[in-house]
């Protein structure tokens, strides 16, 4: 995994099957944050249908990435 400010794939928001790698890596909030938003972006699979589970992977990634950010944990 490239430097992160923090393992998030630990947090409770994560679930079990998410566990593979980690998509917020960046060491600061804008970009993490960018990087949610482009990834969230091509949850559309190639026949037109949403693939939920690539959205909740990110979506949970980003709630506890924002929980971290206001427990004081991530400076940013």
């Amino acid at each position: 995994m490239p430097k992160s400010v923090v393992n998030l794939l630990n947090e409770p928001e994560i679930l079990d099957y998410h566990k593979t790698e980690q998509l917020l890596t960046e060491g600061n909030i804008v970009p993490n944050v960018f990087f949610a938003v482009g990834y969230a972006s091509r949850c559309w699979k190639d026949d037109g249908t949403f693939d939920t589970q690539k959205a909740l992977k990110v979506a949970n990634e980003l709630c506890a990435y924002i929980r971290l950010i206001k427990e004081g944990k991530i400076n940013g």
